[in-house]
């Protein structure tokens, strides 16, 4: 799927009716910083206390707090995470990777009921996630009213050039994930109106 010279990639899926609507699943593309979620989640999952450094890596995208946290705690709980998802495991060999829409959708949504569970752990998560930095989904969820945890990824070095965005949107009785890739050049803007349709679509899946 490419639009004006930029390669789209998602999935939503509305966690009320099952129903999902995806785009280009096949093709990868570079992490950058959305995997961030899934590997501080897998560590509160774990039975890890959370830090400072999880907040700061999760909500604020802190590259040097993230770097700490594989130094401190290693890739155990990630792999775990990973392989409850159903999701290739070599994803868990460096801190950042290449993987599908559809792999990212499948951790949200491994990752989905410790974010809506009760205790500090999960609080902490959901915390951590909502309203975080450049995410084109916390920003339109922001303007619909609605709760998003969310975590995006976005680079432009070289031959890195993407904008990602994945995350849990607690939209009333309808919640939905999202998970959506491009190559759009570090930049969120050339996601968001894409973000937005997809918004949409999940109603059209209830």
């Amino acid at each position: 799927l490419t639009l004006r010279g930029i390669s789209y990639s998602f999935c939503v899926l509305n966690l009320d009716s099952g129903r999902m609507a995806t785009a280009n699943t096949v093709q990868r593309f570079y992490s950058a910083s959305c995997v961030k979620a899934p590997f501080i989640t897998g560590l509160l999952q774990a039975g890890y206390r959370p830090t400072d450094d999880m907040y700061l890596a999760g909500h604020n995208s802190d590259n040097e707090a993230y770097e700490r946290l594989w130094y401190v705690f290693g890739n155990d709980a990630y792999r775990e995470i990973l392989s409850a998802a159903g999701v290739r495991m070599d994803l868990a060999a460096h801190r950042y990777c290449s993987l599908t829409s559809l792999e990212l959708a499948k951790l949200w949504y491994q990752m989905t009921p410790f974010l809506l569970a009760g205790g500090e752990e999960s609080g902490f998560a959901r915390d951590t996630f909502e309203g975080s930095y450049f995410s084109v989904l916390a920003d339109i969820g922001e303007e619909e009213g609605v709760t998003v945890c969310s975590k995006a990824g976005w680079i432009c070095d070289g031959d890195y050039r993407v904008y990602n965005a994945a995350g849990l949107v607690l939209d009333g009785e309808h919640p939905f994930l999202v998970s959506l890739m491009t190559t759009a050049p570090g930049n969120e803007e050339a996601a968001e109106d894409l973000a937005r349709a997809l918004f949409l679509v999940h109603r059209s899946l209830e």
